[in-house]
């Protein structure tokens, strides 16, 4: 009898445990709390570093005067996206999310412990689009 309590007790601590990790998939409720907080930092440490060197190259690019930062705080609280699938490999996260009929993979990488989502891929594609268009806009000048 005692044997049951231990067991028990065992598997009521690695249950604590397990919901106590964060998932991946935790993410959208960190970037929509950092923006109902109106808080800057916390909204960038969401994000990989190289993406935040992206977004901020994005910024440049376009000739934005307010930040990409400040402009998902102003945009306010989204609805998260519903989770299809989610993969975790390693320091490395794959998401299949659903939002406005629409399926999007997503990655996200662990950094010191906590996971952080990394645009770098799609960013890079988007930047590479804007100076092509503007390069093509010179020449026609």
């Amino acid at each position: 009898m005692k044997n049951l309590k231990y067991i028990g007790l065992i598997f009521l601590f690695l249950s604590f445990l397990t919901c106590a990790r964060e998932r991946p998939r935790d993410i959208f409720k960190k970037i929509n709390n950092a923006i109902k907080e109106k808080n800057e930092d916390a909204l960038k440490n969401c994000y990989t570093k190289e993406t935040q060197v992206l977004f901020s190259k994005l910024d440049e690019v376009q000739g934005s005067d307010i930040p990409w930062y400040k402009q998902i705080i102003e945009a306010g609280v989204q609805r998260e996206p519903k989770i299809i699938s989610e993969k975790i490999e390693n320091d490395r996260a794959f998401l299949v999310v659903e939002q406005n009929q629409r399926r999007i993979n997503l990655s996200l990488v662990k950094v010191q412990k906590e996971w952080k989502l990394d645009l770098t891929k799609e960013l890079s594609f988007i930047l590479s689009i804007i100076e092509q268009q503007k390069l093509m806009e010179e020449k026609q000048k």
